[in-house]
């Protein structure tokens, strides 16, 4: 994780695994602190009309990191954003080298057993999942901690997690809220 103090930038980030809560606890914290929210998925989805799984399979995954990085370079330009940006998000080393100069970035932390467990899969598509959870887990984890600033838990409860983040970055001094 890097160093906050005395720094400038003025937007945050949160990274982490597919089901971590980056999206409600995106939201929650853009209302709380009166910002801005930039969800990459539900603008993705709003100017094409797809689901990010429909885009994939019908475009493929580079179509689709590429419209993102678009979206999180724009939105890097802006202050007061809060950005939640795909899980993947941290393989693209010039759009995270990006989201790092001009936001805080948060790693959210949840188990992928507490992913797993909010009942959404059943059956074949349960195991399917859990093994893309688990894969995704040992491929990623290490780059969530290399490119955040902060790492806060997310086990379910999002206005804990929103409340921990405002606290560690008002601890920073890097925000007067």
């Amino acid at each position: 994780m890097r160093a906050m103090n005395g720094d400038l930038r003025q937007n945050i980030a949160l990274i982490g695994l597919p089901g971590c809560g980056k999206s409600t606890v995106g939201a929650l914290l853009a209302e709380a602190l009166q910002w801005t929210l930039v969800d990459t998925d539900i603008i993705l989805a709003q100017h094409t009309g797809l689901t990010k799984t429909a885009m994939m399979a019908a475009h493929g995954e580079q179509y689709v990191r590429a419209l993102e990085a678009a979206i999180i370079m724009r939105a890097c330009k802006l202050s007061s954003v809060v950005i939640t940006p795909s899980s993947g998000v941290v393989l693209l080393v010039d759009t995270i080298t990006v989201l790092q100069r001009s936001a805080q970035v948060v790693y959210l932390k949840r188990s992928c057993e507490s992913i797993l467990s909010n009942g959404v899969y059943t059956g074949k598509a349960h195991r399917t999942e859990a093994e893309r959870i688990y894969r995704l887990d040992a491929q990623r984890s290490t780059l969530y901690e290399k490119f955040s600033d902060i790492a806060v838990e997310n086990e379910c409860e999002c206005d804990k997690a929103v409340s921990e983040i405002m606290a560690l970055l008002r601890c920073s001094e890097c925000f007067p809220f």
